[in-house]
This record gives structure tokens, C-alpha cells and sequence, in this order.
């Protein structure tokens, strides 16, 4: 084992937690989730399968880990008073694969819930549904640390099975008679919590074990005695005592502090426990407990399970370039892109682009994007994208990376910095993103539409559902006079299978600068186009807003931003496009800033602007 010494966040956590600790503590149990994905090699030893940010309020999680054929919920309850630490609560959820033989052990209303076809769709968002969580909660964890971050404990509670007895039994009349379901006194539950809960908690705790570099100084188990539920004719409930039911409590800290105020679980109680093991290092660690994953993660960063390139595979992650016109679609097929990696435990680098003060599309993704605000790709990035792929290669190891582009750029100016990346990545294919609706008028208008189209590998035609198939052939075919040979895929929102993206065919290995170059392509600077943010300070009307941006002239083609609506206390996502808007409720309520930015060509600035400043009263940005 080790001595005491104090951990270090500061090399993966920038949060404050003494100034917001109900922030900072679910930012520090997010940081410590994404960084053990960020090695495929790391989080698949460990024993991470898949993980996806769940946001609706609070922080919430699904995970797939391995041994377990369902899905792990986990999410904020909030803040535990603990003396001289910041301690928060996360409920854990247990979602059994509907073929899982642990449904058998859920109550028949989980049991038939897990049948219903829309079952694995709400478990992806489950914190929208707390039905899910009250029928499938097997425990709870907790994260502390000290205020001086120099300490750090994780914890987990949950009973030996979750037994529901019906002491009356259950009958539901089939084919005109009652059939018995349970008998009298019989189990409606006897889901084994303590065991499921311990398999997430081996995989997290492994986790920190990785990130902090060393393993826990101090270990202590409790067990107190638990209960059944009873639950009577009318529906009325009680406690009844069970001998064979405890309530675990198990506690690793790292670091030096005083860990013991942390080791009585709320379900104990006053009661005294029936096992207590404590351990601190250098003791011999409990035969029982000497095998988990806690002990030894932090050495999987000083090995390699496999020289690849020693067998010649080719280990660079592939690079796609993202690029299309002001809204066409590039962020939605981002969102679809990132949750079928994750599915497949996969991890995606995503370096992003924004024209305008605050990057909107960062915000909407569930994972690290590095920003390059205030003006676009081709024309402050010059020279700069070589530093920013290596600089997020350097610190992580994705899969695959995409560069997306601002809709205003020209990917044709990239090229020859892909080329000065092939020791790193491993250039696969610029896919260009087209806007069915409003191709035509991009292209008469910005002429640098064409040059988006015409360095496609793979274009993507967005939006077919909004068009008439009459109108589809043109559009089609027009693609086709500026691109005849890329292929081409017909999409709705954005969604388009990354299996036809990443080596979508057989053509033979390909570098950036197998693509024409011109000296200097055309870019927005050159056509009078303009962006303008605006800060929204309060809520706005709704009705007023929307009239306002009816009216819009015809010199704004662009407008996003996150709104806040007087009628709705939710955030609401905002995007314009030439005319049509959407507007939808956004769950990532951790995203604080309120604003709008305008994206235009030529006009009037300030006329196009005045209407909506007049309903939202905001603060030039």
C-alpha cells in the first residue's frame, strides 16, 4: 500500500467547490467519469462499456460496465451535512436488459415495464421520468471532499435485496376469473441491491483510484440490520424486521483526512453494526476485499496491454472534417454521431468552431469540446488547428476526431494543415452538410457554399422531409453539377449512419492535400457579411419575441441562441434559418448564459437589430 499524502485535483478538476458546492460537486464527479473515458484502453480495463450524460435539472448519467447486461442510472439528490467536508448524494438506478433474469427479481410493475417497447428509449433519459427511478433505485452513492481538496472519499449504501412482501397476494382477473399471481405473503421483490450497486461502485471507485494516481489510504465496510417492506390489502405500508436483510455502508478515502465523520450511513441510523471491518494503510488489506479494482487501477496508466504498432496496425484515431453552410444540420448529425459512438464505448474529440462572441453548439454536446470562439475556421485558425489537434491528443486518446468548421468558412483553406497532421491522425473524409431547402439561394448569394460542396469526400443533403420529391430531384442534381462523384446520402435531422462516414468505401488511403488547392478561396470577410450577440438579462416575453422574429429582415439568414421565456422557468433553445424557426426546451439546465446571436449580409445592422432589442431590454455583449 502507501503513506498518507494529499490528492491532487487540480490536474483534472478546475471547479470551486467551497464557492457552489452543489455545482462544483456534481462538476468533480463529472470530471472524474469523462476522464477515465478519454483512454480506450484504461476505461476498457476498468471496466467501462458505454457512458452518456442524461442532463434534466441536475447531473445524471447511463452507463453500460462490464459483467452487467442492463443499464446504470446514476444522478444529484443533493447535499449531505457532513462536518469539515463537502459531501453530495447520487441516487443509483439499475435498469435490467428485459431479457435479464434479474427482472425476475424486480416487483411486477418493474417487471412489466421493462416489456414496453419505449422501455430502453426512456431509460436514456431517465431523469425525465421519475417513475423510472422509483421503480428501479437500488442505492445511493456519495463523493466528499475536504474545503482545501486535499481529501477525497467516495461511499455507497445499499440494502443485502429489497424485499416487498404482499400479505394479501396479488390476483388479476384473466378471462373472466382471478388468477393468483402472488400468493399470500409471497415476494413481489427480492431485487439483490447490494450486490448490483457494489458492481458500479467497484468500476467509479477504480476510477478515482486511476485519476488521483494512487490508490485509498483507508477502507471501512458497516453493515446495520435492514427490513422488508410489507405492503397490505388497502395498499398501506410498513417495516417489518428481516433477519436476513442488512444495509451496507462501505467508505475509501485518499488522502489525509479525517475520514471517520463520514462512516454512518443515514439507514443505520442509531443502531450499532452487526460487521464492521476498518482498514488504513499499511495494514494487510481484508482477504475479502483484496481482489477489487481500487487497489491497483493507478498502475494501468504506466502499461501497455498491446504494441500495436510493433503488429502493424495503425493506431491513429481517423479525423473527419465537419463543414456546410449556416444551418444545414452539422450540429445534429454531431449529437447523433457522439451517442452512437458512446453506445459502442467509443470516445469523440470534437474541435469546434464559432462565428460570434459565445459558441452555442459546444453547449449542446454531452462531451469536452475545445472552443475557438470569435471568427471563423479559415480565417482566425490559420496556422492555429495543427496546436489544437495535437494539444487534445496530447492529454487525450479519442477514437475519432472532428473538426467542425463555422458554416461561414471554406474547408478548402484547411487541407493543407490536415496534411501536417498525418502523424497523428489519420485523415478520413470531409463531409459537407447541405441545407435541402434553402441550397439554392445559399449558393447565388455566398459563394463559398459551392467550395463546401465541391471538397466533399461524403455530402450529406439535409432536410428531405421539408422538400417535394420534385423539388429533391433538382436539388439533386444541382449538388451533382458542382460534386459528381462524392456520395451522397438523403437525411432527416441529421441523422446519418457514421458507419457510411468513417472509411464509407473502399477508396484507397487518402491525404488532405490529394484535394486541389487554390491560393486563397473566397471566405465571408469578402462578401459583407456580419454577427452580433446579444445578452439577455431577463426572461422575455414570449409573444413578443416571436412576432419580432417574424418580422426580422431578410438580411438576417441566421439567429441561435438560449432563451428564457417569462412563461416557462426552462431554458429554451432558439434557431432560425432563413425564415423558419424552432424553438424547443433544453434540459441542460447547467447552462446559465442567455443570448442570441444574429448572423446577417449587407441591410441595415442596427434596424435588423432594434426589434429584438426592443423585447428582450439585454446587454450588448
Amino acid at each position: 500500500m502507501t503513506d498518507r499524502c494529499a490528492v491532487d485535483l487540480s490536474d483534472f478538476f478546475r471547479g470551486d467547490i467551497p464557492a457552489d458546492p452543489e455545482l462544483g460537486l456534481q462538476e468533480l464527479l463529472r470530471a472524474i467519469l469523462m476522464r477515465t473515458q478519454f483512454n480506450p484502453g484504461v476505461r476498457h480495463a476498468i471496466g467501462w462499456r458505454g457512458l452518456k450524460q442524461s442532463s434534466a435539472g441536475v447531473e445524471g448519467w447511463t452507463a453500460r460496465i462490464r459483467d452487467w447486461a442492463g443499464v446504470f442510472g446514476l444522478h444529484f439528490e443533493g447535499r449531505e451535512a457532513t462536518p469539515g467536508w463537502y459531501t453530495g448524494n447520487f441516487g443509483l438506478c439499475y435498469f435490467p436488459d428485459p431479457d435479464e433474469e434479474l427482472v425476475e427479481r424486480c416487483s411486477l410493475l418493474a417487471a412489466a415495464r421493462c416489456q414496453r417497447p419505449d422501455y430502453l428509449a426512456r431509460v436514456r433519459s431517465f431523469l425525465l421520468h421519475p417513475e423510472l427511478m422509483d421503480l428501479f433505485g437500488i442505492g445511493r452513492l456519495f463523493l466528499s471532499v475536504t474545503p482545501e481538496q486535499g481529501s477525497l472519499c467516495l461511499g455507497m449504501e445499499s440494502f443485502s435485496a429489497q424485499r416487498v412482501i404482499c400479505s394479501e397476494g396479488v390476483r388479476l382477473e384473466r378471462d373472466g376469473c382471478l388468477v393468483e399471481i402472488i400468493a399470500p405473503n409471497g415476494r413481489d421483490r427480492d431485487f439483490p441491491a447490494f450486490e448490483v450497486t457494489s458492481g458500479f461502485f467497484d468500476v467509479l471507485a477504480a476510477s478515482v483510484t486511476y485519476i488521483l494516481g494512487q490508490p485509498p489510504i483507508s477502507f471501512t465496510e458497516r453493515r446495520f440490520p435492514g427490513w422488508e417492506m410489507v405492503i397490505g390489502q388497502a395498499g398501506e405500508s410498513r417495516r417489518s424486521a428481516a433477519k436476513d436483510i442488512w444495509c451496507g455502508h462501505i467508505v475509501l478515502g485518499y488522502g489525509e483526512g479525517l475520514f471517520d465523520a463520514l462512516c454512518i450511513p443515514c439507514a443505520g441510523g442509531e443502531q450499532f453494526p452487526t460487521m464492521l471491518i476498518h482498514w488504513i494503510a499499511p495494514q494487510t488489506v481484508p482477504p475479502a476485499y483484496a481482489g477489487r479494482p481500487w487497489w491497483t487501477a493507478h498502475l494501468t496508466q504506466h502499461c501497455k496491454t498491446l504494441d500495436k504498432n510493433a503488429l502493424g496496425i495503425d493506431d491513429r484515431p481517423p479525423l473527419i472534417l465537419l463543414t456546410g453552410f449556416l444551418g444545414s444540420g452539422k450540429t445534429s448529425f454531431l449529437q447523433h454521431f457522439i451517442e452512437y459512438q458512446t453506445q459502442r464505448s467509443r470516445f469523440v474529440a470534437i474541435i469546434q468552431n464559432e462565428i460570434g462572441a459565445v459558441g452555442l453548439d459546444g453547449k449542446l454536446l454531452d462531451y469536452t469540446v475545445t472552443e475557438i470562439d470569435e471568427g471563423c475556421v479559415c480565417c482566425s485558425l490559420s496556422g492555429s488547428l495543427n496546436r489544437a489537434v495535437r494539444g487534445m491528443l496530447s492529454e487525450f486518446h479519442p477514437d475519432a476526431v472532428i473538426v467542425e468548421t463555422t458554416g461561414l468558412a471554406n474547408p478548402l483553406n484547411l487541407l493543407e494543415d490536415m496534411s501536417e497532421l498525418e502523424d497523428l491522425v489519420r485523415f478520413d473524409c470531409t463531409l459537407t452538410v447541405v441545407d435541402a431547402i434553402n441550397i439554392e439561394q445559399t449558393l447565388s448569394e455566398h459563394p463559398l457554399s459551392a467550395d463546401q460542396i465541391r471538397a466533399a469526400d461524403v455530402l450529406m443533403l439535409n432536410k428531405k422531409d421539408l422538400v417535394s420529391p420534385a423539388r429533391l430531384d433538382i436539388v439533386t442534381g444541382r449538388i451533382r453539377q458542382i460534386n459528381p462523384h462524392a456520395p451522397l446520402f438523403l437525411t432527416v435531422n441529421g441523422e446519418l449512419n457514421p458507419a457510411l462516414i468513417l472509411d464509407a468505401d473502399d477508396r484507397p488511403p487518402r491525404t488532405a492535400l490529394d484535394q486541389p488547392l487554390l491560393s486563397r478561396h473566397c471566405s465571408h470577410l469578402h462578401e459583407g457579411l456580419w454577427s452580433k450577440s446579444i445578452r439577455i438579462l431577463l426572461p422575455i416575453d414570449r409573444d413578443g419575441f416571436l412576432k419580432a422574429v417574424v418580422q426580422l429582415s431578410p438580411s438576417i439568414f441566421r439567429a441561435k441562441g438560449i432563451l428564457e421565456f417569462s412563461d416557462s422557468p426552462q431554458p429554451i433553445l432558439f434557431q432560425y434559418v432563413a425564415g423558419r424557426y424552432d424553438i424547443s426546451v433544453l434540459p441542460c439546465s447547467p447552462i446559465e448564459d442567455r443570448y442570441l446571436t444574429l448572423i446577417g449580409k449587407g441591410g441595415d445592422l442596427e434596424q435588423a437589430v432594434s426589434a429584438i432589442l426592443s423585447v428582450t431590454s439585454p446587454e450588448d455583449s
